[in-house]
């Protein structure tokens, strides 16, 4: 994706759980993060909210069936009654490659 002149890597996220592609649909986001100081784009289906949160908020993850999906999960928070996960972005893009071009 060329971002203001510079091209960053994009990362499926439903790839990287270990589920299938994501398929092209205009709800389609591609959110930027920093990553050790370099941007890069995380492909997600959509997006519903976006919260700021504590880190000291974050609990322990409890164990789940998918060791994949334990790999890029840091963390929980409760948010509204409900249980969010927070994602590991290390362990997302150190990931072995699946990246979208």
């Amino acid at each position: 994706m060329n971002l203001r002149g510079a091209v960053i890597p994009i990362y499926d996220l439903s790839a990287r759980f270990g589920l299938q592609q994501t398929e092209a649909s205009e709800r389609n986001v591609v959110i930027v993060v920093s990553v050790h100081g370099k941007p890069v784009g995380l492909l997600a289906e959509s997006v519903s909210e976006i919260i700021s949160i504590n880190p000291d908020d974050i609990q322990d993850t409890p164990p789940v069936d998918s060791r994949n999906t334990m790999d890029y999960i840091q963390g929980i928070i409760s948010h509204d009654e409900t249980m969010v996960r927070i994602i590991n972005l290390d362990a997302v893009i150190t990931a072995p490659e699946q990246v979208i071009s």
